[in-house]
């Protein structure tokens, strides 16, 4: 269906901006809002004259009308958006009255019979009069963008239509359902036939709301178990359960009853949501624009760069975890996944905290491999005995995963020499460790340990080095050697990765990685742009003053 903007009277739509609102945008926003409360008020006083007529499905929104501002900071552009639950147009209100400059349809003689009582008084208390609020839209930007539809017009017979002030011609597209209003931040979308709507985030709230009703409380213990013993399966875990995407709080609108709730409406029949994999492909999105937007902007060497690399995805349960989420490479870093270890070659450095890459280390004299994998181990002498075991003896421990895939035919580790002569003592140690253990190099403060075969190479680390140094931050420092790639396995993520973005390798430096990512950048670009804002206010709030 066509259509284009008209004026009533000669030469007005030339005349209509700019001069008859002075070029003050606020006045454009005045007017839009006029428009929206006169559509409420107007559905209002339909309702009312009709008490038999069916509740409309109301988008869903935090009031009648919400006004968004959305920035574009890279196309240095923003939209203003204003969403009401108003009587909504027909396409002959569209065409007649909406696009034609000056003709108001509520001077119309159909508005009377819907809105004025039999004396001709009007029921509807009215803010535009003169019918040129549409135009004053550009007084805001150069595009409107509409989507509307009439309360008595079919779920599928919404109107929606894209125009500039000088189109000639505008197409009137038929949409099935209207653009729900802009989420809050921390929150998805997640589209289901079955379901009018679905919000999910991390953030604290109930873990599930039904209509308005809550249904499973906040979560107060356990990593999925809730107070009524509700469980909620996870989006997914990897293979060795280590690493696990919580399912999020949901929200949740369900006009015909698909959702399987208990008879009590305290919690679900099933732990598994009837649209899962639904939300388990939009928050893995969310997950992969996350890393894309944080993902650290420089070796782990760099102090500045220390902390990126302990920046956690909130849908992620990291209580057992002894690992950081991302660690470093030559040109790059990657998300600590089991599917991504194959970036991996030849050797890596363990860092049982950021606290080991002190300036000494970073100096290129000692040799540092490029890949770096930094892990967070408590002081506990439970942990440190567990660190030394999983480092040195290079055994599997659930705390240190998902390095369990690597296959070190060495290690070499630098360890004070008064915790050597602690774990030497029986029973603190098992024996059997200590059968392929051997000092290759001591001092009176260090002792160099070496467990397999570590090949005599020249960029080897330099522990020596290292050992002249009184830095307790060194303490536990190891260097793994790995003969043939990893064994990596396929994860969720590493799928969605794959399909996605393609390299493991996440580039340093923000315009390399936007230029290597482009069409990702591109595809994602709700996402990443969520994620940016995050980052940036995040930045605001740290800055210093």
């Amino acid at each position: 269906m066509k259509a284009a903007f008209e004026a009533a009277d000669a030469d007005l739509l030339s005349l209509m901006v700019g001069p008859l609102y002075g070029n003050k945008p606020e006045i454009g926003v005045r007017e839009l809002l006029q428009n929206s409360v006169d559509a409420c008020r107007e559905l209002q006083d339909f309702l009312q004259q009709r008490p038999e007529f069916p509740k409309p499905d109301w988008v869903d929104l935090n009031g009648d009308v919400t006004i968004t501002l959305r920035e574009e900071p890279e196309k240095k552009a923003g939209w203003f958006e204003i969403v009401d639950r108003g009587i909504g147009m027909t396409a002959d209100v569209v065409r007649n009255y909406f696009l034609r400059a000056g003709a108001s349809f509520r001077r119309s003689d159909a508005w009377r019979d819907l809105h004025e009582t039999a004396l001709g008084k009007a029921r509807v208390m009215r803010s535009g009069r003169f019918g040129v609020g549409v135009l004053a839209s550009f007084l805001l930007g150069d595009v409107v963008e509409v989507s509307t539809r009439h309360v008595e017009a079919a779920p599928d017979e919404g109107i929606a239509f894209k125009a500039t002030v000088d189109a000639e011609e505008i197409e009137l597209l038929r949409c099935t359902r209207l653009p729900h209003s802009s989420l809050s931040d921390g929150w998805l979308r997640v589209a289901h036939k079955d379901f009018s709507d679905i919000q999910c985030t991390y953030e604290s709230v109930p873990r599930l709301t039904c209509n308005g009703i809550r249904v499973v409380e906040p979560r107060i213990r356990g990593p999925w178990q809730y107070y009524n013993e509700q469980t909620i399966e996870p989006l997914w875990q990897s293979q060795g359960q280590f690493l696990r995407l919580e399912c999020p709080n949901l929200s949740v609108f369900d006009p015909d009853g698909h959702l399987p709730l208990l008879l009590q409406r305290d919690g679900l029949k099933t732990p598994r949501y009837p649209f899962h994999e639904n939300i388990t492909e939009e928050v893995t999105r969310d997950l992969i624009a996350f890393i894309l937007v944080n993902a650290p902007q420089g070796p782990i060497s760099e102090p500045l760069c220390v902390d990126a690399y302990g920046v956690w995805y909130t849908g992620f349960w990291t209580d057992p975890c002894r690992w950081l989420p991302f660690f470093c490479l030559a040109n790059g870093s990657s998300f600590l996944d089991e599917s991504h270890l194959g970036a991996i070659r030849d050797r890596a450095l363990l860092l049982p905290s950021t606290k080991s890459m002190t300036t000494l280390l970073a100096g290129t004299e000692v040799n540092r491999p490029y890949n770096v994998l930094p892990f967070l181990v408590g002081e506990g002498t439970q942990e440190q005995r567990a660190w030394f075991r999983f480092a040195l003896g290079r055994t599997f421990d659930t705390q240190f995963l998902p390095t369990h895939d690597f296959r070190p035919i060495g290690a070499r580790m630098l360890i004070r020499k008064r915790k050597y002569l602690e774990f030497r003592q029986p029973g603190l140690i098992a024996s059997f460790y200590w059968t392929s253990i051997k000092e290759q190099f001591a001092n009176k403060d260090w002792v160099l340990l070496q467990s397999g075969k570590c090949p005599e190479v020249s960029s080897a680390v330099n522990f020596e080095a290292l050992a002249k140094t009184d830095d307790e931050a060194l303490d536990g420092l190891c260097e793994w050697y790995i003969a043939d790639e990893p064994s990596a396995r396929t994860t969720r993520l590493g799928k969605a990765w794959q399909e996605l973005v393609g390299s493991p390798v996440i580039p340093f430096g923000m315009p390399d990685r936007k230029a290597l990512f482009s069409s990702e950048f591109d595809r994602l670009h709700a996402y990443i742009e969520k994620h940016e804002a995050a980052r940036q206010r995040l930045k605001s709030k740290t800055r210093p003053g």
